[in-house]
């Protein structure tokens, strides 16, 4: 069954280096049940990390493509390299996406790329969610890490999660949204008592935050008090497209603390294909529709030993379906043989890709990066 735009969810994850980036997705595979265990990066089998000179470093230097179904979407996932050294590759998947994933380190904090990175999505205007990683390790602390990113950055941040423990006790999170915990492993647990004024104060923020964003919220909450779950999402959602404020999440990667509030964020808040309209090589912007004449651009070219030249592309109107012919920019005719849905190295062929999707094409020979087709 075709899946809707509105459905889609492309998400670049980003950060510093060594902040947990690929650990992170490889979880969110795990999780969602794209894989059936989550490989740590040191040993050279994570989904993302495939390549021989990554798995030679242990760390990631392209940019490369996951797909998982969580609920009712589907979340295209870019993995980025954390070296300045490799930027071209995460710029080119910042604009693929409609939201970016900044990982930081607790112990860290605030780094040089965090900042530059920060930088390059305010030109962008990408609506962003913060994932403060390793909770698990010495000197965590979430909320210098907050108000470090509040201080750094001069943003409304609003905690959506909350730590169950820190440093060597950290087990779990609070979920503020849904109003539940979550120990490690994704099984719920109460609440911890000694946890209720806490909650119930960035609580009573989350919802404010969420009436903030719209006139008819406003005034149903000066009325009620408060809103329901479905306002509440309604609010954020809104806020968070328009980057009114940032939602900040906490957990481990390497435990897997906070992973499925991280897909549930992304699922129910963040923006789906649409929102505007996207430049095209050669033309006037063309906005996001999934009827009309197809159009699209590869936003990456790789070359695989045994498939090719490799396209990696977002379709921006109509649909692209296997074997049809597309002019290009160009003006050169290609018969696109297959389509195909990408995880890491892994290409599954499908029968279409609807607008605002993002997937691959092989041997595309008078289209490059950046082209049009």
């Amino acid at each position: 069954m075709a899946i809707s735009m509105n459905a889609i969810r492309n998400v670049a994850v980003c950060g510093h280096g060594s902040t947990g980036k690929t650990s992170l997705v490889e979880q969110m595979l795990f999780r969602s049940g794209v894989i059936t265990k989550a490989e740590p990066v040191e040993s050279g089998r994570t989904m993302s990390d495939y390549q021989e000179d990554e798995i030679e470093h242990k760390f990631s230097i392209h940019t490369s493509l996951m797909t998982l179904p969580w609920k009712d979407t589907k979340i295209n996932v870019l993995d980025t390299p954390g070296s300045s050294d490799f930027v071209g590759e995460v710029v080119a998947s910042f604009r693929a996406a409609e939201t970016a994933v900044m990982v930081i380190s607790a112990p860290a904090g605030i780094q040089i790329e965090t900042v530059k990175l920060w930088r390059r999505l305010d030109h962008r205007d990408l609506p962003r969610v913060v994932f403060i990683n390793k909770m698990d390790q010495d000197r965590a602390d979430f909320q210098k890490s907050l108000d470090e990113i509040k201080e750094a950055f001069k943003i409304t941040a609003v905690p959506l999660t909350l730590p169950l423990g820190q440093g060597s006790s950290h087990d779990g999170i609070v979920d503020l949204l849904h109003m539940r915990a979550i120990k490690a492993g994704g099984a719920e647990t109460e609440i911890p008592s000694d946890m209720n004024e806490e909650i119930a104060a960035w609580r009573e923020k989350l919802i404010e935050m969420a009436a903030e964003g719209d006139d008819e919220l406003t005034e149903k909450f000066f009325d009620d008090g408060t809103l329901s779950r479905d306002d509440i999402l309604k609010g954020l959602n809104e806020g968070m497209a328009a980057n009114n404020f940032v939602p900040v999440l906490c957990g481990s990667a390497e435990l897997g603390t906070g992973i499925s509030d991280l897909l549930d964020i992304l699922s129910e808040l963040c923006p789906a294909p649409g929102r505007e309209s996207e430049p095209l090589e050669d033309g006037d912007p063309i906005p996001y529709d999934d009827k009309g004449a197809f159009s699209g651009f590869v936003y990456k070219t790789s070359i695989d030993k045994f498939s090719g030249k490799i396209s990696f592309l977002k379709v921006v109107s109509g649909v692209l379906k296997a074997g049809e012919v597309y002019n290009t920019r160009t003006d050169k005719k290609e018969r696109i043989s297959k389509v195909y849905n990408i995880n890491g190295k892994s290409l599954k062929e499908t029968t279409e890709l609807v607008a605002g999707d993002l997937g691959a094409v092989v041997k595309l020979e008078s289209v490059h990066t950046n082209g049009t087709i």
